[in-house]
């Protein structure tokens, strides 16, 4: 269990407390007969990452979200854009 923890990318998960977590989860999915429990995560300071999977998501069920390409540069956010109006754009899309 602790080389899972050791794979995690932030400093402040690598804790007992996590290991006590995973460990959890993975003992209840274990013996779990219907929905299993699942880890998820959303990470603010991964930009890039977080556009991909949202996109990859998006995509899967037929929604064009490529006019979020402009928005990123690099793994940043695209400095051309003002937040109003990547907040507009974002909301258009919702």
């Amino acid at each position: 269990m602790k080389e899972i923890v050791q794979k995690i990318g932030f400093q402040i998960y690598k804790t007992e407390e996590m290991m006590q977590l995973i460990e959890y989860i993975r003992e209840y999915n274990d013996d779990a007969e219907e929905e299993q429990l699942n880890f998820y995560g959303f990470d603010m300071q991964r930009i890039r990452y977080s556009f991909d999977a949202l996109k990859k998501e998006c995509i899967a069920e037929g929604v064009d979200l490529s006019f979020l390409d402009n928005f990123i540069i690099d793994g940043q956010w695209n400095q051309n854009y003002s937040y109003e109006e990547k907040k507009d754009l974002l909301m258009e899309a919702y």
